[in-house]
């Protein structure tokens, strides 16, 4: 499938972009010190996730070279979803989570607290990604709750992690 060129040039960016991150954190993750207690080292998950996201951005940029590129499709990868389906780019919604992960980092930075905080990112960021009906948004908010309120159980009671 070969997208029309501001598709291609958005996948190329994008690609380029991970790319520049996984170097960033291949270069960070090489300082980090190593622990007595860990086998692998320390830096051994950020330096694999380095070199996953690495790969997968030459992945993206061979899918150019060739001619292949991401964008509209005509198949709904949901089944059930009968009729025409949306499948348009959303930049505005793009740009909420993004603002939406920034005020999380903020939040998290000033004290707010990891439980409200993350309970509110996720609860939030499902609602604004879910389709626009009340049921709908209710019970992904709800689920949001939910899995804010896990994650932090995990990390309190399994990570033994303190958390403000």
């Amino acid at each position: 499938m070969s997208g029309p060129a501001p598709h291609r040039a958005a996948d190329a960016v994008f690609a380029i972009g991970a790319a520049v991150l996984a170097a960033a954190v291949y270069i960070d993750a090489r300082d980090i010190p190593e622990s007595p207690f860990d086998p692998l080292g320390s830096a051994a998950f950020p330096l694999a996730l380095a070199g996953l996201l690495a790969a997968l951005a030459i992945v993206q940029l061979a899918r150019l070279a060739l001619g292949a590129a991401t964008g509209a499709s005509n198949v709904a990868m949901v089944h059930g979803l009968d009729g025409d389906v949306d499948h348009r780019r959303r930049v505005d919604l793009a740009v909420v989570i993004f603002a939406m992960t920034v005020a999380y980092a903020v939040a998290l930075a000033f004290g707010v607290g990891f439980l409200l905080s993350t309970v509110v990112y996720i609860a939030a960021s499902g609602v604004a990604l879910a389709v626009r009906d009340r049921r709908t948004r209710t019970k992904v908010a709800a689920i949001g709750a939910v899995l804010g309120v896990a994650i932090w159980s995990l990390f309190t009671h399994v990570f033994l992690l303190q958390w403000p």
